[in-house]
Parts: C-alpha cells; sequence; structure tokens
C-alpha cells in the first residue's frame, strides 16, 4: 500500500476552503482541485508499506495519542506554489502557526518507527509543512501564486487528528482511505 502520516484539518474547513477555490476558478484553468475531504498537512510519505509497517505505525498512532501531545493551531494566509512560486507543481497553503507541534509529532513518530528503519527514514530533515490545494494539468494557466486568503478562512485552525493514509493514484486524482488514526489533545 502507498501510504503516508498526515495532520487532518477540522470538521468544515475543506469546505470553506472549497467556496474560496470556487471564486478562484476562472484562474485555476487547467489545474486538478484536491478534494475537500483530501485536504491534509503531510507529516511524512512512508511510501509503499507492507502489513507490518501499517502494523507498527497504528501502533506508534495509539502510543502517540496515549501520550496526548498538543495539537497544532495553523494559520494561512497565502496561496503560494511548491515546491517554488516560479514553477510549482502544486498549488498550496503554507501555515504560519503550528511549527512546533508538527515538528515535536514528526520526532514522536520517528523515534517510535526506529525498529523499521525504512519508515523512520520517511521523516527526513528536509519537511516543509504545506497544505496542497490543486495539481497542475496540461495546459495549466499560471497559478494565483501570492493570493491572500479571505479573512474568515485564514483564522486559527485545530489540526486535531494525526492519520495513517493510503493513496490510490486514478485518473481523478488521488483518494485517499484512513487506515488508523490518533488524536490530538487540544492546543497549548
Amino acid at each position: 500500500m502507498r501510504c503516508f502520516l498526515a495532520l487532518l484539518p477540522p470538521p468544515g474547513f475543506g469546505e470553506a476552503l472549497g467556496s474560496y477555490l470556487d471564486a478562484l476558478a476562472p484562474r485555476l484553468a487547467g489545474w486538478r482541485r484536491v478534494r475537500p475531504e483530501g485536504l491534509h498537512l503531510t507529516l511524512a510519505f512512508l511510501g509503499d508499506t507492507g502489513p507490518d509497517g501499517v502494523a507498527a505505525v497504528t501502533e506508534a498512532l495509539r502510543v502517540l495519542e496515549a501520550a496526548a501531545p498538543p495539537a497544532p493551531v495553523f494559520v494561512f494566509r497565502r496561496v503560494t506554489g511548491f515546491p517554488s512560486r516560479g514553477r510549482p507543481r502544486a498549488l498550496v497553503l503554507e501555515p504560519e502557526g503550528g511549527l512546533p507541534e508538527t515538528l515535536a509529532a514528526r520526532e514522536f513518530l520517528r523515534a517510535a518507527l526506529a525498529g523499521f528503519p525504512r519508515l523512520a527514514e520517511a521523516f527526513g530533515a528536509s519537511f516543509r509543512a504545506h497544505l496542497t490545494l490543486a495539481r497542475p494539468g496540461s495546459g495549466a494557466a499560471r497559478p494565483p501564486v501570492g493570493m491572500a486568503l479571505p479573512p474568515d478562512q485564514s483564522g486559527p485552525a485545530v489540526f486535531g487528528r494525526v492519520a495513517l493514509m493510503e493513496s490510490t493514484l486514478g485518473p481523478g486524482g488521488s483518494r485517499y482511505c484512513i487506515l488508523a488514526q490518533a488524536t490530538l489533545r487540544g492546543p497549548a
């Protein structure tokens, strides 16, 4: 299974963001939007993960939940390109807050998976927190990089769940399935 670990947004987050993206639709010609239920902030891409790896990550999530770390609170202000504004492979939101909690959760999970070196290696130092909104298709227009989010959609959002997700690639984009999850305690 093709798996990754992600922080999940609060209920209603995807729908509110979807209305903003609807308003941007003329500027997103040729871009494939992420479905509202597929929005997430990736912590680590695990790649092909067998049953033993899934069991190890599920146990790591159980231990993480028992440790009750604080949930990260993110503020998103601008749409940007990833990995760069000039040649984006994705249109994303980069958070301004919540990074200490996010990095702590990543480190906790990396340490919990130390017995599975390939999985632990997925938590490399090249982490850049982002939430993907859209990916370019053929003939994609220049994206609206730098656009500000409306104030009612940029406010704090508590990402209170960490999930092991399976990603299945298909012609309409990736489909995600939650295999296991941990709930974090309220924000610090």
